[in-house]
């Protein structure tokens, strides 16, 4: 950061595959009798694992990403530990709201064949579809692991294992299960192992599941894009069924898109020769998959409409579908815990030492969504260079995270503005720290400066 002066990092609070895979088997513990009880899903419990707050935090980061690009005009670099997870995460959701075409049904698919699979998202080893040891013994202490020293609860808990293990999770009733034999019958296709071609060998190692490897990654993405989707029901080509079906067959195994983490082992597998593709199945049903409140004039034609849209993180709600589950069971009325998303914290590398990183608040509930330039510079003149953060905010734990471009230096804030000829950068000053110079910025409310 020493040669880019007037760039700005931003780091994001989106947690690592540990805590999503927590998350979600918290979520299966939370709705694991609902199929044999009529006691509807307790909605504390579901809130407690977190989820909607790690969809918030994606969702935020992929709208600090957009009004960057779109509108502060600036360039994103978007940084996390491998670059095959959360940065196809906030990539992809950021050109979903950038880019009209990748809301189309086959702009969708180049954008998971672009951002996904040839940057290389290690689908097999992330979805788990390969055996492990380990699985026997992480099922046992999680489903029956209070109740070992019960009588006759070791032959119970097998017995509750294997009907969970075959049953599946996506395999309920509720969730359209026998919809998969319907559509798919007659397109999938197994063919015998041939004879290797010179050149192509499969690797000798034998190919298992890292168990603290397995993590939700892309049901986050497509849970994302459903929250966008439900939040723009006129935006896009594609319906919540498209969604909910491709979430399907990242586990189904039934097409050789999502078996492999790479495109080498796709070349290696001659997985384009043996496999079928999960593209075709929903291209050859086109029509099941279409929106019909979709509005293609919207984006291009209809005057004071803009192409782009700006995720609204106050309207996050349950993807009840994926789950099995009727909507008034998971988003209905009821005591339920707020989702919180984790602050966005903002700072420039400087040699200045009262430059530090500090929490910053850039838009409103009500300012996520506009329509037409009078209404979206009204919104966006409210944001505010020098504007100090509501309340003193404790800096989360930090790992690698994403950095975007400089904003441009229009706002409010103490001093003029940035002239011609000039800079503005963006840098994260607690008052107190400046006057007293010993205080940690937890303990003064953080303000943003516009430096010349």
């Amino acid at each position: 950061m020493a040669h880019y002066g007037a760039a700005t990092k931003a780091y994001l609070g989106i947690a690592n595959i540990h805590v999503m895979r927590n998350s979600l088997n918290k979520i299966v513990d939370a709705l694991k009798h609902a199929d044999v009880s009529t006691v509807p899903p307790n909605r504390e419990q579901l809130a407690r694992s977190g989820w909607l707050e790690h969809i918030i935090g994606i969702m935020d980061g992929a709208r600090i990403c957009t009004k960057a690009i779109a509108i502060d005009h600036s360039h994103v670099l978007i940084h996390c530990s491998d670059g095959w997870d959360r940065t196809s995460q906030l990539s992809a959701l950021a050109q979903l709201c950038l880019d009209p075409y990748y809301r189309t049904l086959e702009g969708f698919i180049v954008l998971v064949e672009k951002d996904w699979l040839s940057f290389g998202h290690q689908f097999r080893q992330r979805s788990g579809l390969l055996n492990s040891d380990k699985w026997f013994e992480i099922e046992n202490e999680r489903i029956g692991g209070s109740d070992a020293g019960t009588p006759g609860a070791g032959g119970a808990n097998a017995f509750e294992n294997a009907l969970l293990s075959a049953k599946g999770f996506f395999g309920n009733k509720k969730n359209d299960s026998r919809e998969s034999l319907a559509e798919s019958e007659g397109d999938v296709r197994v063919d015998s192992p041939s004879p290797r071609s010179n050149g192509s060998k499969p690797p000798d190692k034998v190919q298992v599941t890292k168990t603290d490897e397995v993590s939700p990654v892309f049901h986050q993405f497509l849970d994302a894009t459903y929250q966008l989707l439900y939040q723009n029901p006129t935006r896009f080509e594609f319906n919540e069924r498209f969604l909910r079906r491709l979430l399907y067959h990242v586990y189904s195994c039934q097409y050789g898109t999502f078996l492999f983490d790479n495109e080498k082992e796709r070349v290696d597998y001659k997985a384009y020769e043996r496999t079928q593709s999960v593209w075709d199945f929903f291209l050859a049903r086109k029509k099941m998959f279409l929106n019909d409140k979709y509005d293609p004039e919207v984006d291009d034609r209809v005057r004071g409409k803009e192409r782009i849209f700006l995720p609204d993180i106050t309207k996050v709600r349950w993807w009840a579908e994926a789950f099995g589950r009727k909507d008034e069971e998971l988003n209905g009325t009821g005591p339920v815990l707020p989702p919180q998303s984790a602050p966005v914290l903002y700072g420039v590398e400087s040699a200045n030492p009262a430059t530090g990183a500090t929490v910053r608040q850039e838009l409103s509930a009500n300012e996520s969504s506009f329509n037409g330039e009078p209404e979206m510079s009204a919104s966006f003149s409210n944001l505010s260079i020098g504007r100090a953060s509501p309340t003193p905010s404790r800096s989360p734990s930090r790992g690698p995270s994403p950095s975007r471009g400089p904003s441009p230096g229009a706002g409010p804030g103490p001093g003029p503005g940035p002239g011609p000829g000039r800079e503005a950068t963006l840098s994260a000053v607690a008052p107190k720290q400046m006057e007293l110079g010993a205080h940690s910025h937890r303990d003064a409310a953080a303000a943003l400066h516009t430096m010349q």
